[in-house]
């Protein structure tokens, strides 16, 4: 029997919180293209735009990645 192939899967892991001192959203973000090849891309970012920029990033290289 044939085994069916996976679908692609990637992984997004993201945790925020408040600077002291200045009202500042700070980010960790553990991220993978590929679920079944985990990496150790982890990614510290300093406000909002930053974090948003980070999502977009990794779905767009996920979307061309699986095309």
């Amino acid at each position: 029997m044939d085994e069916v192939p996976a679908p692609p899967s990637a992984i997004l892991l993201i945790s925020v919180w408040w600077e002291p001192g200045p009202p500042a959203v700070r980010a960790r973000i553990i991220r993978t293209l590929d679920a079944r090849e985990p990496s150790d891309e982890i990614l510290l970012m300093a406000g909002r735009q930053a974090v948003l920029a980070a999502v977009e990033d990794w779905l767009n290289s996920w979307e061309e990645s699986h095309r």
